[in-house]
């Protein structure tokens, strides 16, 4: 059973964990902190993170197993690394509202193939995709800021 009315992950709560496979959050959760879940090799889906606003840094850094998260559309803020290393990761959607995706966000990703970027970005931060080698890389609208090394080997380019 789940432990309801946590409505937040601390920074380091369950990092390294080698028997974590399968997180289903608390329908109140809001936040997942720092490191949160760093390095849970092992780890292959989040659910019932519809309600997650905010994702720390390296929140999921390293979980190299991780298949599946689906992002809430109420979610506000992507943390710097907070994807890093995620090699199994193969699409993600980054909802509405998003106006900024952090310095290697996605660094390494290296099964990732499809991203949506939603309307509202602003800037894309600095190797955010970079090594992500199956990635088919998104339009990028005119008008937003990309760091030079946001796709640096990524997809085809």
């Amino acid at each position: 059973d789940r432990a309801e009315g946590i409505t937040a992950s601390g920074p380091g709560v369950v990092k390294e964990s080698n028997l974590l496979t399968r997180i289903t959050l608390a329908k109140d959760t809001l936040s997942i902190g720092d490191s949160a879940f760093e390095q849970c090799k092992w780890l292959v889906r989040v659910t019932r993170a519809e309600r997650v606003q905010s994702l720390g840094t390296r929140a999921f850094s390293g979980c190299t197993r991780l298949e599946s998260v689906s992002l809430s559309d109420d979610l506000e803020q992507i943390g710097a690394r907070a994807f890093e290393h995620c090699t199994s990761l193969t699409a993600i959607v980054i909802p509405e509202g998003i106006t900024e995706i952090p310095d290697q966000a996605f660094y390494r990703c290296k099964s990732l193939e499809q991203i949506s970027l939603p309307s509202t970005f602003k800037s894309i931060g600095k190797e955010v995709f970079a090594h992500c080698s199956r990635l088919i890389i998104p339009v990028v609208p005119a008008g937003v800021s990309v760091a030079a090394d946001a796709f640096r080997k990524a997809g085809n380019l």
